[in-house]
C-alpha cells in the first residue's frame, strides 16, 4: 500500500520550488530538475504531480538516482532515509552549487548537512530547516518555508 504521506512530501517539495531563491549559477540549465536519491514511491508521486509543471519558464524534469556516483546537477534532491549516510558526500559535491537537499532522518538538518528534513511531529509529517545549511549552497529560504517549518541550527 502506498505511503499516504508521499502526497504531503510532494506538496512540500513543490512549495520549495516557489519559496526558495536559487543563485544565478543554478539557473543555467534548460530544465528545473528534481532528483530522488534511493528507491522510493515518492519518485512516481513527484513525476505524476510535478513533472508536467513548470518552475518559472522551465519545465520540471524528475530523475531517480540509485548510486551516489550517478547523482548529477539538480536543483532539489530528496534523499531517502536509507541513503542518508551519503548526505555528507552530497554536501561536499554540491556546496555552493544551488542544490536544495531534503532528507528524512532524525538530525540530518541539524548535523547532517541537509537544508530541509522531514520529521513526524504529533503524528503529522512536518519539516525542519537549517538556514545556515541553505547559505552553504547559495540558497535563500522564503518566509513561507520559515513560517511553516521548525528552524534548527
Amino acid at each position: 500500500m502506498p505511503d499516504p504521506n508521499n502526497k504531503i512530501r510532494m506538496l512540500y517539495i513543490w512549495s520549495c520550488t516557489q519559496a526558495v531563491q536559487w543563485p544565478e549559477t543554478s539557473n543555467n540549465s534548460a530544465e528545473f530538475t528534481i532528483g530522488v536519491y534511493g528507491e522510493s514511491e515518492l519518485f512516481s508521486e513527484i513525476s505524476t504531480a510535478i513533472g508536467p509543471r513548470k518552475v518559472g519558464t522551465k519545465p520540471v524534469l524528475v530523475k531517480s538516482f540509485e548510486s551516489l556516483s550517478k547523482v548529477d546537477q539538480v536543483q532539489i534532491l530528496y534523499v531517502t532515509p536509507e541513503r542518508s549516510s551519503d548526505i555528507p558526500a552530497l554536501v561536499n559535491k554540491f556546496a555552493g552549487k544551488g542544490v536544495l537537499i531534503i532528507s528524512e532522518k532524525e538530525g540530518m538538518a541539524k548535523k547532517g548537512g541537509s537544508t530541509i528534513n522531514f520529521i513526524f511531529k504529533e503524528s503529522k509529517l512536518k519539516y525542519e530547516f537549517n538556514k545556515s545549511n541553505a547559505e552553504k549552497f547559495g540558497l535563500k529560504l522564503g518566509l513561507q518555508l520559515a513560517t511553516l517549518g521548525v528552524e534548527v541550527n
